[in-house]
């Protein structure tokens, strides 16, 4: 058994948001993690899971039509590594019809308890600010 979680184990600790499911992956996120939004948008830092749900998943989901689906593209590292990249799709629409298709690469970082405790999202701001600037 590795230190950390397999690239497969990776996959299916995401895999609960791709049917909406954000409690099934937030089990596996420290309380205390360390989550940057990289880029020019209106979200940061957060340095818990709940600060993080409250501010960031609210606001965008708030915008939404419908509840955003997810697709795991590619999962790199894992394994005997603490740090993996975790490549996604997500896509959904907006309440004034503007689809929202965006990919996004997270950077994760495992502690042996297998729990995600830091992460830097990177993501197609431009959309994202779009959106909320449309929507909000």
């Amino acid at each position: 058994m590795t230190p950390y979680p397999s690239q497969l184990e990776i996959r299916e600790i995401f895999a609960p948001l791709s049917v909406g499911n954000t409690a099934g992956f937030f089990a596996h996120v420290a309380g205390d993690v360390e989550w940057t939004v990289m880029g020019h948008n209106p979200f940061g830092e957060y340095s818990s899971k709940e600060e993080l749900m409250r501010s960031a998943l609210q606001r965008l989901g708030a915008i939404m039509k419908e509840p955003l689906t997810l697709t795991i593209d590619n999962v790199v590292g894992g394994g005997q590594e603490a740090r993996a990249v975790v490549e996604i799709e997500l896509h959904g629409v907006c309440k004034n019809g503007l689809d929202f298709d965006v990919r996004y690469a997270f950077s994760v970082k495992f502690n042996v308890d297998r729990k995600i405790v830091e992460v830097r999202e990177y993501r197609d701001s431009a959309l994202v600010n779009r959106a909320l600037g449309e929507n909000e």
